[in-house]
Protein backbone atom coordinates (compact mmCIF):
# COMPACT_ATOMS: atom_id res chain seq x y z
CA UNK A 1 0.00 0.00 0.00
CA UNK A 2 1.38 3.39 -1.03
CA UNK A 3 0.92 6.12 1.58
CA UNK A 4 1.48 9.77 0.66
CA UNK A 5 2.38 12.06 3.56
CA UNK A 6 1.94 15.75 2.78
CA UNK A 7 3.38 18.70 4.68
CA UNK A 8 4.37 22.28 3.95
CA UNK A 9 4.86 24.13 7.24
CA UNK A 10 7.37 23.60 10.01
CA UNK A 11 4.76 22.37 12.54
CA UNK A 12 3.48 19.83 10.01
CA UNK A 13 7.01 18.53 9.40
CA UNK A 14 7.58 18.19 13.16
CA UNK A 15 4.35 16.30 13.82
CA UNK A 16 4.51 14.11 10.71
CA UNK A 17 8.21 13.17 10.97
CA UNK A 18 7.59 10.42 13.55
CA UNK A 19 4.73 9.13 11.40
CA UNK A 20 7.13 8.75 8.47
CA UNK A 21 9.50 6.81 10.72
CA UNK A 22 6.68 4.56 11.98
CA UNK A 23 5.29 3.78 8.52
CA UNK A 24 8.27 3.44 6.25
CA UNK A 25 9.20 -0.11 7.34
CA UNK A 26 5.67 -1.39 6.66
CA UNK A 27 4.45 0.61 3.67
CA UNK A 28 5.59 2.30 0.50
CA UNK A 29 5.81 5.83 1.94
CA UNK A 30 6.10 8.87 -0.29
CA UNK A 31 6.52 12.46 0.92
CA UNK A 32 5.19 15.60 -0.76
CA UNK A 33 6.47 18.98 0.46
CA UNK A 34 4.13 21.76 -0.66
CA UNK A 35 6.58 24.53 0.20
CA UNK A 36 4.00 26.53 2.15
CA UNK A 37 6.79 27.65 4.51
CA UNK A 38 9.67 26.54 2.33
CA UNK A 39 12.73 27.83 4.18
CA UNK A 40 11.40 27.33 7.72
CA UNK A 41 10.17 23.83 6.89
CA UNK A 42 13.33 22.83 5.01
CA UNK A 43 15.66 23.06 8.01
CA UNK A 44 13.26 20.85 9.98
CA UNK A 45 13.08 18.36 7.10
CA UNK A 46 16.87 18.21 7.20
CA UNK A 47 16.97 17.83 10.99
CA UNK A 48 14.64 14.82 10.88
CA UNK A 49 16.55 13.34 7.92
CA UNK A 50 13.51 13.25 5.65
CA UNK A 51 13.70 13.14 1.85
CA UNK A 52 10.63 14.50 0.04
CA UNK A 53 9.78 12.72 -3.20
CA UNK A 54 8.17 15.85 -4.65
CA UNK A 55 8.06 19.57 -3.89
CA UNK A 56 5.15 21.72 -5.03
CA UNK A 57 7.08 24.94 -4.27
CA UNK A 58 3.89 26.99 -4.12
CA UNK A 59 5.53 30.06 -2.64
CA UNK A 60 7.75 30.77 -5.62
CA UNK A 61 5.29 33.49 -6.63
CA UNK A 62 3.33 36.20 -4.79
CA UNK A 63 2.84 35.22 -1.16
CA UNK A 64 -0.85 36.06 -0.88
CA UNK A 65 -3.17 33.55 0.75
CA UNK A 66 -5.70 33.14 -2.06
CA UNK A 67 -3.09 32.85 -4.80
CA UNK A 68 -1.21 30.28 -2.68
CA UNK A 69 -4.40 28.20 -2.30
CA UNK A 70 -5.04 28.28 -6.04
CA UNK A 71 -1.42 27.45 -6.92
CA UNK A 72 -1.47 24.45 -4.60
CA UNK A 73 -4.68 23.15 -6.16
CA UNK A 74 -3.02 23.40 -9.57
CA UNK A 75 0.14 21.63 -8.41
CA UNK A 76 -1.75 18.80 -6.68
CA UNK A 77 -3.92 18.30 -9.77
CA UNK A 78 -0.71 17.19 -11.50
CA UNK A 79 1.19 15.54 -8.63
CA UNK A 80 -1.51 13.32 -7.10
CA UNK A 81 -2.21 11.33 -10.30
CA UNK A 82 1.54 11.09 -10.93
CA UNK A 83 2.36 9.79 -7.41
CA UNK A 84 -0.66 7.41 -7.34
CA UNK A 85 -1.12 7.07 -3.57
CA UNK A 86 -3.60 4.58 -2.11
CA UNK A 87 -4.16 6.91 0.87
CA UNK A 88 -3.07 10.38 1.92
CA UNK A 89 -2.12 11.62 5.41
CA UNK A 90 -2.44 15.28 6.36
CA UNK A 91 -1.92 17.01 9.69
CA UNK A 92 -3.64 19.80 11.52
CA UNK A 93 -5.23 22.94 10.17
CA UNK A 94 -3.01 24.48 7.52
CA UNK A 95 -3.73 25.50 3.96
CA UNK A 96 -1.67 22.46 2.94
CA UNK A 97 -3.87 20.11 5.00
CA UNK A 98 -7.16 21.49 3.67
CA UNK A 99 -6.20 21.79 0.00
CA UNK A 100 -4.56 18.35 -0.01
CA UNK A 101 -7.63 16.77 1.58
CA UNK A 102 -9.89 18.49 -0.96
CA UNK A 103 -7.77 17.43 -3.95
CA UNK A 104 -7.48 13.86 -2.65
CA UNK A 105 -11.28 13.79 -2.38
CA UNK A 106 -11.60 14.99 -5.98
CA UNK A 107 -9.29 12.13 -7.03
CA UNK A 108 -11.22 9.68 -4.79
CA UNK A 109 -8.26 8.94 -2.53
CA UNK A 110 -9.02 8.30 1.17
CA UNK A 111 -7.64 10.87 3.62
CA UNK A 112 -6.33 10.25 7.14
CA UNK A 113 -6.32 13.34 9.34
CA UNK A 114 -3.76 13.58 12.14
CA UNK A 115 -4.65 15.94 15.01
CA UNK A 116 -8.35 15.92 14.17
CA UNK A 117 -11.20 17.49 16.11
CA UNK A 118 -9.55 20.58 17.58
CA UNK A 119 -12.07 23.41 17.82
CA UNK A 120 -12.47 26.92 19.21
CA UNK A 121 -15.96 27.23 17.65
CA UNK A 122 -15.00 30.70 16.42
CA UNK A 123 -14.44 30.62 12.66
CA UNK A 124 -12.21 33.71 12.83
CA UNK A 125 -10.00 32.59 15.73
CA UNK A 126 -7.57 31.25 14.76
CA UNK A 127 -8.05 32.49 11.20
CA UNK A 128 -8.17 30.73 8.77
CA UNK A 129 -7.05 27.62 10.65
CA UNK A 130 -10.36 26.98 12.44
CA UNK A 131 -12.23 26.60 9.17
CA UNK A 132 -9.39 24.67 7.53
CA UNK A 133 -9.59 21.91 10.15
CA UNK A 134 -13.41 21.86 10.11
CA UNK A 135 -13.35 21.37 6.33
CA UNK A 136 -10.69 18.64 6.54
CA UNK A 137 -12.98 16.80 8.97
CA UNK A 138 -15.72 16.78 6.33
CA UNK A 139 -13.33 15.31 3.75
CA UNK A 140 -11.31 12.78 5.78
CA UNK A 141 -12.19 9.10 6.22
CA UNK A 142 -10.10 8.39 9.33
CA UNK A 143 -9.58 10.84 12.17
CA UNK A 144 -6.75 10.64 14.72
CA UNK A 145 -8.11 12.73 17.58
CA UNK A 146 -5.44 13.69 20.13
CA UNK A 147 -7.84 13.60 23.10
CA UNK A 148 -11.31 12.44 24.11
CA UNK A 149 -12.48 16.06 23.95
CA UNK A 150 -11.43 16.39 20.32
CA UNK A 151 -13.07 13.04 19.54
CA UNK A 152 -16.29 14.28 21.15
CA UNK A 153 -16.16 17.38 18.94
CA UNK A 154 -16.05 15.14 15.88
CA UNK A 155 -18.92 12.97 17.13
CA UNK A 156 -21.08 16.06 17.63
CA UNK A 157 -20.37 17.03 14.03
CA UNK A 158 -21.59 13.67 12.77
CA UNK A 159 -18.30 11.84 12.19
CA UNK A 160 -18.95 8.09 12.66
CA UNK A 161 -17.43 6.72 15.84
CA UNK A 162 -15.85 3.79 14.00
CA UNK A 163 -13.71 6.24 11.97
CA UNK A 164 -12.22 8.01 15.04
CA UNK A 165 -9.14 6.88 16.95
CA UNK A 166 -8.18 8.67 20.18
CA UNK A 167 -4.47 8.53 19.49
CA UNK A 168 -2.74 11.24 21.50
CA UNK A 169 -0.80 13.98 19.75
CA UNK A 170 2.29 13.17 17.69
CA UNK A 171 4.02 16.28 19.08
CA UNK A 172 5.06 14.05 22.00
CA UNK A 173 6.51 11.51 19.57
CA UNK A 174 8.29 14.34 17.76
CA UNK A 175 9.85 15.82 20.90
CA UNK A 176 11.09 12.37 21.95
CA UNK A 177 12.48 11.69 18.48
CA UNK A 178 13.99 15.18 18.28
CA UNK A 179 15.74 14.82 21.62
CA UNK A 180 17.37 11.62 20.35
CA UNK A 181 18.50 13.27 17.11
CA UNK A 182 19.64 16.53 18.73
CA UNK A 183 23.33 17.44 18.75
CA UNK A 184 23.55 19.55 21.92
CA UNK A 185 26.97 20.99 21.11
CA UNK A 186 25.82 22.07 17.66
CA UNK A 187 22.64 23.55 19.17
CA UNK A 188 24.68 25.61 21.64
CA UNK A 189 26.96 26.81 18.83
CA UNK A 190 23.93 27.90 16.80
CA UNK A 191 22.42 29.66 19.82
CA UNK A 192 25.71 31.48 20.34
CA UNK A 193 25.55 32.68 16.74
CA UNK A 194 21.96 33.80 17.30
CA UNK A 195 22.94 35.75 20.41
CA UNK A 196 26.16 35.64 22.48
CA UNK A 197 24.13 37.12 25.36
CA UNK A 198 21.70 34.22 25.17
CA UNK A 199 24.55 31.70 25.07
CA UNK A 200 26.04 33.28 28.18
CA UNK A 201 22.68 33.19 29.97
CA UNK A 202 22.16 29.54 29.07
CA UNK A 203 25.55 28.61 30.49
CA UNK A 204 24.87 30.65 33.63
CA UNK A 205 21.78 28.55 34.30
CA UNK A 206 19.36 31.19 35.61
CA UNK A 207 15.58 31.27 34.96
CA UNK A 208 14.77 31.38 31.24
CA UNK A 209 11.46 32.54 29.76
CA UNK A 210 10.55 31.94 26.12
CA UNK A 211 8.22 34.40 24.36
CA UNK A 212 6.69 33.94 20.91
CA UNK A 213 3.80 35.66 19.13
CA UNK A 214 2.77 35.52 15.49
CA UNK A 215 -0.98 34.90 15.20
CA UNK A 216 -2.84 37.06 12.68
CA UNK A 217 -5.50 37.98 15.23
CA UNK A 218 -2.83 39.41 17.55
CA UNK A 219 -1.24 41.70 14.94
CA UNK A 220 -1.76 45.35 15.87
CA UNK A 221 -2.82 46.54 19.31
CA UNK A 222 -2.88 43.04 20.92
CA UNK A 223 0.75 42.34 19.97
CA UNK A 224 1.83 45.75 21.19
CA UNK A 225 0.18 44.96 24.54
CA UNK A 226 2.14 41.70 24.66
CA UNK A 227 5.29 43.77 24.10
CA UNK A 228 4.42 46.07 27.01
CA UNK A 229 3.86 43.05 29.23
CA UNK A 230 7.25 41.63 28.21
CA UNK A 231 8.95 44.94 29.01
CA UNK A 232 7.23 45.09 32.39
CA UNK A 233 8.31 41.56 33.29
CA UNK A 234 11.89 42.02 32.11
CA UNK A 235 12.23 45.08 34.34
CA UNK A 236 10.46 43.42 37.26
CA UNK A 237 12.62 40.28 37.11
CA UNK A 238 16.17 41.36 36.16
CA UNK A 239 17.54 37.97 37.24
CA UNK A 240 15.40 36.22 34.58
CA UNK A 241 16.37 35.98 30.92
CA UNK A 242 13.54 36.61 28.44
CA UNK A 243 14.14 35.16 24.98
CA UNK A 244 11.96 36.31 22.06
CA UNK A 245 12.71 34.68 18.67
CA UNK A 246 11.03 36.86 16.05
CA UNK A 247 8.64 35.56 13.43
CA UNK A 248 9.42 36.47 9.82
CA UNK A 249 6.10 38.16 9.13
CA UNK A 250 6.97 41.86 8.45
CA UNK A 251 3.75 43.03 10.12
CA UNK A 252 4.63 41.09 13.28
CA UNK A 253 8.13 42.54 13.32
CA UNK A 254 6.83 46.07 12.83
CA UNK A 255 4.49 45.72 15.80
CA UNK A 256 7.26 44.30 17.97
CA UNK A 257 9.57 47.20 17.09
CA UNK A 258 6.80 49.68 17.87
CA UNK A 259 5.80 47.90 21.08
CA UNK A 260 9.27 47.45 22.55
CA UNK A 261 10.76 50.76 21.46
CA UNK A 262 14.40 51.52 20.75
CA UNK A 263 15.68 50.85 24.27
CA UNK A 264 14.88 47.64 26.13
CA UNK A 265 16.29 45.82 29.19
CA UNK A 266 19.43 43.76 28.56
CA UNK A 267 17.73 40.62 29.85
CA UNK A 268 15.11 40.82 27.06
CA UNK A 269 16.95 39.15 24.18
CA UNK A 270 15.59 39.34 20.64
CA UNK A 271 16.81 36.84 18.05
CA UNK A 272 15.89 35.67 14.60
CA UNK A 273 13.65 32.59 14.50
CA UNK A 274 15.42 29.54 15.92
CA UNK A 275 15.84 26.31 13.99
CA UNK A 276 14.08 23.28 15.48
CA UNK A 277 17.19 21.81 17.08
CA UNK A 278 17.94 25.09 18.86
CA UNK A 279 14.31 25.40 19.93
CA UNK A 280 14.42 21.89 21.38
CA UNK A 281 17.49 22.84 23.40
CA UNK A 282 15.72 25.95 24.70
CA UNK A 283 12.63 23.92 25.59
CA UNK A 284 14.84 21.64 27.65
CA UNK A 285 16.08 24.66 29.63
CA UNK A 286 13.10 26.98 29.75
CA UNK A 287 11.25 27.78 32.99
CA UNK A 288 8.14 29.48 31.58
CA UNK A 289 6.68 29.90 28.08
CA UNK A 290 4.57 32.85 26.88
CA UNK A 291 3.06 32.14 23.47
CA UNK A 292 0.10 32.36 21.12
CA UNK A 293 1.34 29.28 19.23
CA UNK A 294 -0.81 26.17 19.30
CA UNK A 295 2.14 23.83 18.84
CA UNK A 296 4.12 25.38 21.68
CA UNK A 297 1.16 24.85 24.01
CA UNK A 298 1.47 21.12 23.32
CA UNK A 299 5.26 21.16 23.52
CA UNK A 300 4.95 22.80 26.94
CA UNK A 301 3.07 19.73 28.11
CA UNK A 302 5.55 17.43 26.39
CA UNK A 303 8.49 19.01 28.27
CA UNK A 304 6.41 19.65 31.42
CA UNK A 305 6.71 23.45 31.53
CA UNK A 306 4.06 26.06 32.40
CA UNK A 307 2.72 28.12 29.51
CA UNK A 308 0.94 31.47 29.56
CA UNK A 309 -1.31 31.44 26.50
CA UNK A 310 -1.46 34.81 24.74
CA UNK A 311 -4.87 34.24 23.17
CA UNK A 312 -8.48 34.72 24.20
CA UNK A 313 -9.43 31.18 23.10
CA UNK A 314 -7.55 27.93 22.67
CA UNK A 315 -8.45 24.81 20.72
CA UNK A 316 -6.27 22.92 23.20
CA UNK A 317 -8.22 23.30 26.48
CA UNK A 318 -6.51 20.16 27.75
CA UNK A 319 -3.37 22.27 28.27
CA UNK A 320 -5.30 24.58 30.62
CA UNK A 321 -7.06 21.66 32.33
CA UNK A 322 -3.71 19.96 32.98
CA UNK A 323 -2.72 22.82 35.28
CA UNK A 324 0.24 23.87 33.14
CA UNK A 325 -1.63 26.30 30.89
CA UNK A 326 -2.91 29.75 31.84
CA UNK A 327 -5.22 31.49 29.35
CA UNK A 328 -4.20 35.14 29.69
CA UNK A 329 -5.16 36.71 26.37
CA UNK A 330 -3.30 39.91 25.50
CA UNK A 331 -4.23 41.99 28.53
CA UNK A 332 -1.09 43.36 30.17
CA UNK A 333 -2.34 42.89 33.73
CA UNK A 334 -3.48 39.32 33.10
CA UNK A 335 -0.17 38.37 31.50
CA UNK A 336 2.01 39.92 34.18
CA UNK A 337 -0.28 38.64 36.93
CA UNK A 338 -0.02 35.08 35.63
CA UNK A 339 3.76 35.37 35.48
CA UNK A 340 3.92 36.86 38.98
CA UNK A 341 1.93 33.90 40.27
CA UNK A 342 4.35 31.42 38.72
CA UNK A 343 7.36 33.34 40.03
CA UNK A 344 5.83 33.52 43.51
CA UNK A 345 4.51 29.98 43.81
CA UNK A 346 7.09 28.18 41.70
CA UNK A 347 6.52 26.53 38.32
CA UNK A 348 3.81 23.90 38.03
CA UNK A 349 5.97 21.20 36.47
CA UNK A 350 7.00 17.97 38.15
CA UNK A 351 3.61 16.43 38.93
CA UNK A 352 1.54 17.17 35.84
CA UNK A 353 0.20 14.30 33.73
CA UNK A 354 0.65 14.80 30.01
CA UNK A 355 -2.90 14.75 28.71
CA UNK A 356 -2.05 15.15 25.01
CA UNK A 357 0.02 12.06 24.24
CA UNK A 358 2.29 9.23 25.30
CA UNK A 359 4.74 9.09 22.39
CA UNK A 360 2.86 6.26 20.62
CA UNK A 361 0.60 8.23 18.30
CA UNK A 362 2.66 7.38 15.20
CA UNK A 363 2.55 3.70 16.11
CA UNK A 364 -1.27 3.88 16.26
CA UNK A 365 -1.37 5.34 12.75
CA UNK A 366 0.76 2.44 11.51
CA UNK A 367 -1.35 -0.11 13.41
CA UNK A 368 -4.58 1.21 11.93
CA UNK A 369 -3.27 1.10 8.36
CA UNK A 370 -2.04 -2.46 8.92
CA UNK A 371 -5.49 -3.77 9.93
CA UNK A 372 -6.89 -6.11 7.25
CA UNK A 373 -10.27 -4.35 7.23
CA UNK A 374 -8.58 -0.97 6.71
CA UNK A 375 -6.44 -2.32 3.89
CA UNK A 376 -9.62 -3.66 2.27
CA UNK A 377 -11.35 -0.31 2.86
CA UNK A 378 -8.53 1.48 1.03
CA UNK A 379 -8.45 -1.08 -1.79
CA UNK A 380 -12.22 -0.83 -2.34
CA UNK A 381 -12.44 2.97 -2.00
CA UNK A 382 -14.65 4.91 -2.74
CA UNK A 383 -17.31 2.17 -2.73
CA UNK A 384 -16.26 1.28 0.85
CA UNK A 385 -16.77 4.83 2.14
CA UNK A 386 -20.32 4.14 3.31
CA UNK A 387 -19.44 0.93 5.16
CA UNK A 388 -18.80 0.46 8.85
CA UNK A 389 -15.51 -0.50 10.49
CA UNK A 390 -14.81 -1.71 13.99
CA UNK A 391 -11.30 -0.43 14.62
CA UNK A 392 -12.03 1.32 17.93
CA UNK A 393 -11.18 -1.65 20.17
CA UNK A 394 -8.27 -2.92 18.11
CA UNK A 395 -5.80 -0.16 18.95
CA UNK A 396 -4.39 0.46 22.41
CA UNK A 397 -4.79 4.11 23.37
CA UNK A 398 -3.74 6.05 26.44
CA UNK A 399 -6.01 7.96 28.79
CA UNK A 400 -6.10 11.20 26.85
CA UNK A 401 -8.77 13.06 28.72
Amino acid sequence: MRILIVFGTRPEVIKLAPVVYALRDRFDVKILHTGQHQEMADETVKFFKLKPDANAAILDGPKKAMSAYSRLVGKLAVLLPKMKPDAVIVQGDTMTAYVTAFCAFIHKIPVLHLEAGLRTFDKFSPFPEEMNRCLVSRLAEFHFAPTKLSADNLLREGVPQDRIVISGNSIVDAVELGMKLMDKKAALRDLNKASPELHKALLAGGPLTLITSHRRENIGAPLRRICKAALTLAKRYPEHTFLWPQHRNPAVRADIRAGLGAVRPQNLIMTEGLDYQSMLYVLGRVSVILTDSGGLQEEALAVNRPVIILRETTERPEVVESGLGILAGTDIARITGAYDGLARDGTRSGHIKNTVGDGKTSLRVAQLLALPEVRKFVADYPASSTGKLNVKNKLKAGDFR
